[in-house]
């Protein structure tokens, strides 16, 4: 069973994304070692705890009485790269756990091979058993809301275009990156629906959105959606590697009279929008974006960039 000496630091609750509702989703907690093992999410440079678990007796051999452990390493699923080799310990009582670490300090998917030995209370050893832990999720720290538990199939895009970051703007800049480079910006496929309505001086307009993550995610490359879609995924991508992050939207633009105009209200600078191979100008009701209040109030934005002058929206300043 993998745990950590520090609760802080992992592991964190995980969900597969595959039903709703969330309880009936999640990810085997706390993560057992299995031939494959389950998927687990760790803090970077967290230190982990390996714990022997026997539910009942062998019907040969009886308890196990000493345990060790060996060849632990963390190799990247990315790239193959061997991370770290993390010391043996090869005569161990059985309730004693063994803590080694630490994992790497940066945005990581990975997984860990380990071999263990065991001796039961009948005086038989087997060794040479060796396993997997298939996917580990190296995050800057515990996945937020909505990402709270975290999808799986969302870490395992996050964890990739996020890889090596070691801080959190970074690691926004490189997942806006992702997907402005791998997702599709087109204005009327649409991922979501509104919860409601409401009565405005201008109007009726729309409340809260539900953004369907499922939906989205079962797209061939490149996905595609409106700036609800995109920007609800660039959230989602953020916050699973442990990053505050909101999405808001623009107000309605203000005539010098006060009064709101309604729909088609403003028109961009020159943009390139996501995957498009030619630049132009949008004419829009509202945009959506995704805003990360660290800093003072920074936007960052996966559905375009502009092209006069050049300017990548990360970490721009939101203005009222």
């Amino acid at each position: 069973e993998l745990s950590s000496p520090n609760p802080a630091d992992g592991p964190f609750l995980l969900r597969w994304g595959n039903r709703e509702p969330p309880d009936a989703d999640k990810v085997p907690f706390p993560p057992r070692w299995l031939i494959d093992g389950d998927p687990c999410c760790f803090k970077a440079g967290a230190t982990l705890r390996l714990s022997l678990k026997q539910d009942a007796p062998d019907p040969n051999y009886g308890w196990i009485v000493r345990w060790g452990v060996g060849y632990l390493t963390l190799v990247s699923n990315v790239t193959g790269e061997v991370l770290m080799f993390y010391p043996d310990s090869p005569d161990l009582p059985a309730n004693q756990p063994y803590d080694f670490g630490p994992l790497v300090e940066w945005i990581e998917y990975a997984s860990l091979e380990l071999a263990v030995y065991v001796e039961f209370e009948k005086g038989i050893g087997f060794d040479d058993f060796h396993g997997f832990v298939d996917e580990i999720f190296i995050v800057l720290d515990k996945p937020k809301p909505p990402m709270d538990p975290a999808w799986v199939n969302v870490l395992r895009i996050s964890c990739v275009w996020a890889r090596g970051a070691k801080t959190w703007k970074i690691a926004a800049d490189m997942l806006r990156n992702g997907v402005f480079n791998n997702c599709q910006y087109e204005g009327f496929i649409l991922f979501h629906h509104f919860e409601g309505w409401q009565d405005t001086e201008i109007g009726r307009e729309t409340t809260e959105e539900t953004f369907h993550l499922k939906a989205f995610l079962s797209q061939p490359e490149p996905r595609m959606g409106n700036c609800n879609a995109l920007t609800n995924f660039l959230c989602c991508l953020i916050t699973s590697v442990g990053i505050n992050a909101i999405v808001q939207r623009t107000n309605r633009v203000i005539l010098e009279n006060g009064n709101k105009v309604g729909r088609w209200t403003f028109r961009t600078k020159l943009i390139r929008p996501a995957n498009w191979l030619k630049d132009g100008y949008g004419q829009w009701g509202y945009h959506q974006f995704v805003l990360i209040e660290i800093e003072g109030n920074q936007v960052w934005d996966g559905n375009f960039i502009f092209k006069d002058p050049l300017a990548i929206p990360s970490g721009m300043i939101r203005e009222n």
